[in-house]
């Protein structure tokens, strides 16, 4: 018990000194009470993030449209040891629904808030898992959100599973496509653009992404 009180110490008085102005902090673990399934939390300025992938819904291996009865989510490669480890892969609208009471799916503008709270041009690099975590990768995850790099889905085939990361955002760009952000590793000549949490329009809602649900803000 007191190891684990020195390391959040530890985290807490380091986040404040690269943060000076801003509340970074580990806060409770959240349980899913649907399936038991527990989600560290992290709080990073006036945001509460899950600080894990979302994994809930029932296991498929193609690609289904929602139905509105039946949360369905895939598993890097179709193999459901991908899903414990990197988390569920859905479609847009899917993601839209997956997130338990009192969270939802970010929006772009909360992903910018996070961005810029963070500095635009490093925020990807902080939030990225590091290289001595349990799915390292070549971030400096000093904010503890800890995403991993877990590939994704045209609905197709699976690609760049420990290569990159994408996350849905709650808002579309026309009737095809939607939002996401895209986190990257570190790719020669442009390793300034991989340490940035690039926000694009132009994936189609039947890819398969990453979800991190963010806290309903209290009114």
């Amino acid at each position: 018990m007191y190891q684990k009180e020195a390391l959040f110490i530890c985290f807490f008085v380091v986040s404040m000194l690269v943060f000076p102005h801003s509340a970074i902090s580990q806060d409770a673990v959240f349980i899913d009470q649907r399936d038991g399934k527990t989600y560290p939390t992290v709080i990073i300025g006036n945001q509460v993030w899950m600080a894990k992938n979302f994994d809930y819904g029932t296991f498929s291996g193609a690609v289904e449209e929602y139905t509105g009865s039946e949360i369905i989510k895939y598993c890097y490669d179709h193999s459901s040891a991908n899903c414990e480890q990197f988390g569920g892969l859905y479609t847009w609208q899917t993601a839209l629904e997956v997130c338990p009471d009192g969270w939802h799916l970010p929006t772009v503008r909360e992903w910018e808030v996070l961005s810029n709270f963070l500095g635009v041009d490093e925020a990807g690099q902080k939030i990225k898992a590091s290289a001595k975590d349990i799915i390292p990768w070549d971030g400096t995850n000093e904010t503890g959100f800890n995403a991993i790099p877990s590939g994704g889905s045209n609905g197709i085939q699976f690609s760049r599973l420990k290569q990159w990361a994408l996350y849905w955002a709650a808002d579309e760009s026309d009737i095809q496509h939607a939002w996401s952000v895209q986190l990257d590793g570190f790719w020669y000549p442009q390793p300034p653009k991989y340490k940035r949490m690039i926000v694009v329009p132009y994936y189609l809602k039947t890819n398969l992404m990453s979800v991190r649900c963010i806290r309903n803000e209290e009114k």
